[in-house]
């Protein structure tokens, strides 16, 4: 039973709080302890601190990134300027980003073997048939084909589904995968 439980319950460990004192220490006891499991450095508090920030138009960010600049004219307070300085030190240059997006990311891709598709009408455009930019992704697990995808879209997509393109390389896909 213990090797099928990494199969049927996949699972890693997110290490919150890496911006205080010990946390370096801790993150190492826990990475040697969990040795087999995937150990992620984070913050939430820091990944919430820059989302308001940028939310009121001080700075440039974008989760996952490994970097926040303030935006020009932004007037922050005291309190505001320690807090992304705080920030600045105690996460981003000592573990390189926030860690959530990484463990969001290790989660979909790695843990569950998701694949991120973006259902496009204009291959070369990223578009629907009107020219406008679709943002929407869809995470399908592994070894879904594309009429999956359309089912998922909208059931009639399915039903008058054509074929699939792979965007980056132009090759037309197969309706099964195998």
């Amino acid at each position: 039973m213990r090797e099928l439980l990494p199969i049927i319950k996949p699972s890693m460990i997110v290490a919150n709080k890496m911006d205080l004192y010990l946390a370096k220490d801790n993150f190492e006891k826990l990475s040697q302890y969990f040795s087999n499991k995937i150990v992620i450095a984070c913050s939430a508090e820091a990944e919430l601190a820059l989302r308001r920030a940028q939310k009121m138009g001080y700075l440039d960010y974008a989760p996952g990134s490994e970097s926040f600049t303030l935006k020009k004219g932004a007037k922050l307070t005291a309190e505001q300027s320690r807090a992304l300085e705080y920030v600045r030190q105690h996460v981003m240059n000592r573990w390189l980003r926030t860690g959530i997006q990484q463990a969001l990311n290790t989660i979909a891709f790695k843990l569950l073997k998701m694949n991120m598709v973006y259902p496009v009408a204009d291959e070369y455009r990223f578009s629907d048939n009107h020219g406008n930019v679709l943002p929407h992704a869809y995470l399908l697990v592994e070894g879904s084909t594309p009429p999956d995808l359309a089912n998922e879209v909208h059931t009639r997509l399915f039903d008058q589904y054509i074929l699939a393109i792979d965007a980056k390389s132009g090759l037309r896909l197969p309706e099964v995968i195998g």
